[in-house]
């Protein structure tokens, strides 16, 4: 079965909830879904308390048998290669054991000086797949910049994955059909939300596009837009449904 996830920015339609508390009400709501991507932003300051939410995490995850996604507001590559910040992030990642870790794509430039050994041994070593972004920035939200990066990637030989984020191309006003025909082939996971035509994220069916055009076949289908927790289920079922 198409995995399907829930990213937490889901909370923001709650505003009485934390990520924590999101993820505690989730695993208790009769929801049938496959796992959970945490975002960084979200995590507890204190590391103590990021600490035990990590533990909290892996028991949870075990008892519902989800996997765990971490999304990370942060570029990947800055003028000289890769950031130096990426095996914190991974380490992170692995104490809730994530199985995809999302970034940012940062400075185009850095991409072809990024060390492809010391990559490889990363991600071999926190045992995590990563994947850069189209996000909503004019550098790295853009078509042309997008589709070059992922061509410095794989010219590259990097090991890394594309999440393609259908939202975010509506809301940079850029062609969705162009980004879906030729990018789809290099996605490892989707990001689904609509848009209205007020550029506002809206629950499937209230969005501007039909959003079934855009699926993909088996990778993982993150659902990324803030709703009510009421709503998850109903929109959960409209996505399995059109999986089949």
């Amino acid at each position: 079965m198409q995995p399907i996830l829930i990213n937490t920015i889901v909370m923001l339609g709650e505003p009485a909830f934390d990520q924590r508390r999101f993820v505690q009400e989730l695993a208790q709501a009769s929801v049938t879904i496959d796992g959970v991507e945490l975002r960084q932003e979200l995590l507890p300051v204190e590391a103590e308390e990021r600490q035990a939410f990590f533990l909290e995490l892996l028991e949870t995850g075990t008892h519902k048998q989800w996997q765990y996604f971490y999304s990370v507001p942060q570029s990947l590559f800055t003028a000289t290669g890769l950031n130096p910040l990426l095996e914190e992030w991974l380490q992170e990642a692995a104490a809730f054991h994530a199985k995809n870790v999302k970034v940012n794509i940062g400075d185009l430039a850095g991409i072809p000086l990024a060390n492809k050994e010391q990559l490889l041994a990363l991600l071999q070593r926190y045992q995590v797949n990563l994947t850069i972004e189209n996000d909503q920035t004019e550098a790295n939200g853009r078509y042309k910049p997008v589709a070059e990066a992922l061509a410095a990637v794989k010219a590259a030989e990097l090991p890394l994955g594309y999440t393609f984020d259908v939202g975010n191309w509506l809301v940079m006003k850029e062609d969705l059909a162009q980004a879906y025909e030729t990018l789809a082939p290099q996605t490892t996971v989707l990001h689904l939300k609509n848009i209205d035509d007020a550029g506002q994220t809206t629950l499937l069916d209230d969005g501007s596009v039909q959003w079934q055009s855009y699926l993909l076949p088996e990778i993982p289908v993150v659902l990324e837009y803030p709703m009510a927790f009421t709503e998850i289920a109903a929109e959960v079922a409209k996505l399995r449904q059109a999986l089949q």
